[in-house]
């Protein structure tokens, strides 16, 4: 299989990904799993940039992994806040 069309399949399934999260943020209004699936598609972009030689793609997609992870972190610590 070829590089290209292995980054393509990447690429694809991680735009499967962020729709997801979108999905899940705007219809369901669930944050949590909206921020695990941008994460999922974050990535498999970063493999795909990879793979294509494009290193502002793969600083790109770390940087929203470790937002998505904070996002996840501050929310969980919210609600633990607001159960108390």
């Amino acid at each position: 299989m070829s590089t290209i069309l292995l980054a393509d399949i990447f690429g694809w399934i991680g735009n499967v990904g962020f729709i997801l999260g979108l999905f899940y943020l705007a219809r369901l209004k669930r944050p949590i799993p909206s921020m695990w699936w941008n994460i999922f598609g974050n990535s498999l972009y970063a493999i795909y940039s990879l793979l294509l030689n494009t290193p502002s793609l793969v600083v790109l997609s770390l940087i929203l992994i470790c937002m998505n992870l904070y996002g996840i972190y501050q929310w969980k610590q919210e609600n633990r806040a607001q159960s108390k």
